[in-house]
């Protein structure tokens, strides 16, 4: 009595066990870290995948604004294309852009992103800035 009783227990953990292995492997699979967030059409497709990690984006610049706060801190907005899909970019300085050429980006991509009174949606925090060498 006490064998079957052992063995019974004994199954039942390998039970939970197995179980436990195939709902983190089906987990894994999903998991939106999978997704490269490396162009606009990508992250615009999967917001909520891209949200909150490291992006690398080229495209070509629609708009900027240089612009200072009311601290004195500068810091410049602008906006990326790739193709046909925008999106827009936040840097903490002045940087050296122009209308229609072409950069690289490395950041952090927001859905929702914010900043004391300021609400910023679908929006990049620029770390690096690399103007393309194909302008």
């Amino acid at each position: 009595m006490k064998k079957a009783n052992g063995l019974n227990l004994f199954s039942i953990l390998l039970s939970i066990l197995i179980s436990l292995l195939l709902l983190t492997a089906a987990w894994t699979q999903q998991t939106p870290q999978s997704i490269e967030c490396s162009s606009i059409s990508t992250i615009l497709a999967n917001p909520k995948a891209c949200d909150n990690r490291p992006v690398r984006i080229e495209g070509k610049v629609i708009q900027f604004k240089l612009q200072t706060s009311k601290k004195g801190n500068p810091y410049t907005e602008f906006t990326l294309a790739d193709g046909s899909q925008t999106l827009m970019f936040f840097s903490y300085e002045h940087l050296p852009l122009e209308k229609g050429i072409c950069v690289q980006v490395e950041g952090i991509y927001y859905v929702r992103r914010e900043a004391g009174s300021f609400i910023f949606e679908n929006q990049v925090v620029v770390e690096e800035f690399d103007l393309s060498t194909n302008n």
